[in-house]
């Protein structure tokens, strides 16, 4: 590599490094894949250092250096060991535990809804597919059914080697097939599209986990209290209303108020993070003692109300 095409891939490392505590894995894996493909074994391995040392550093110190404790995510590995140590250990002491939460019938349904769309193209290019591994173990490790549904972000790190080996894949296929064998796969593309994305009547069109079908006027006041709040102002959200703010250096998830100015609060929406005192989950008690604490409070004014959906507003310092 020159040192233009090293700067670039520095940055683009980078970025997939900042994405999440976890893509450490497969930046190590492509490390590996570069190292085998291109013979620059050195260069693969100090790839696959950087990115397994940030994973490492990011388990080890940042995330309980900001939370005070160990990931919160853990909790969702608890029938494979409950944290990455544990996991190893039970790879080790009982590798049957391990192989039957890899072995659900919602994994094999996520790995097919993975590979159909791309006809398989992928396995043409196993070394490069191979990367995908670390995110999709994790995936399907985990306790949680959102994880190996292919329509949660949790796909992100997989999907791109996925498609980077189909592409290789068809390479390697003879050019007197290689133009009906990407015409089979972007039809297969376009059929899973259809019958399983979000088209209304097609299963996809579901509601996934964290989603839940509402009638117009509370999309609108939602929309509209949203949009109540100043670019950057801190602000405290309800679950579906943050999700629309985040995009801010201070935002809070309610109950907690922190530093914010605003409050928007759907009384709709009473899920709410894990903390020390509670699970994560619907808390309506718990939502509603926060509104009541609110209203009563002379550092907060009301400015917005509509389908139960409330704006409020802090009007004195501190």
């Amino acid at each position: 590599l020159d040192t233009g095409r090293l700067a670039a891939f520095a940055v683009c490392a980078a970025l997939i490094l900042a994405t999440g505590e976890l893509m450490g894995l497969p930046l190590a894996g492509l490390g590996f894949w570069y190292g085998l493909s291109r013979g620059s074994f050195r260069f693969g391995a100090g790839i696959a250092a950087v990115g397994i040392g940030w994973t490492f550093v990011c388990l080890a110190l940042i995330v309980p250096a900001f939370r005070g404790d160990e990931s919160p995510f853990y909790q969702r590995f608890e029938s494979v060991g409950g944290s990455p140590r544990g996991v190893l250990t039970t790879a080790f002491t009982d590798p049957g535990a391990i192989v039957a939460a890899l072995a659900t019938g919602a994994d094999l349904v996520y790995l097919v809804a993975l590979a159909a769309p791309l006809a398989g193209a992928f396995l043409l290019a196993p070394a490069l597919a191979a990367v995908a591994l670390p995110q999709l173990l994790v995936n399907g490790l985990s306790d949680w059914s959102t994880t190996t549904d292919p329509r949660h972000h949790y796909v992100a790190g997989a999907i791109p080697f996925l498609v980077a080996g189909a592409v290789l894949g068809l390479a390697r296929v003879p050019k007197a097939r290689r133009t009906f064998c990407a015409a089979a796969i972007l039809v297969a593309s376009a059929i899973f599209a259809f019958a399983a994305g979000p088209i209304r009547g097609a299963p996809g069109a579901t509601p996934t986990g964290f989603q839940s079908r509402l009638p117009l006027p509370h999309v609108e006041a939602l929309r509209a209290a949203v949009a109540l709040v100043p670019e950057g102002a801190p602000v405290s959200a309800t679950n579906r209303a943050g999700a629309q703010l985040s995009a801010r250096r201070y935002v809070y998830s309610v109950p907690t108020v922190g530093r914010s100015q605003w409050l928007v609060l759907d009384t709709w929406n009473t899920w709410m993070p894990q903390s020390e005192t509670r699970a994560e989950g619907p808390h309506p008690e718990l939502l509603r003692a926060f509104l009541d604490r609110i209203e009563a409070s002379p550092l907060w004014r009301q400015v917005f109300e509509r389908d139960g959906v409330l704006v409020f507003r802090r009007v004195a310092p501190r």
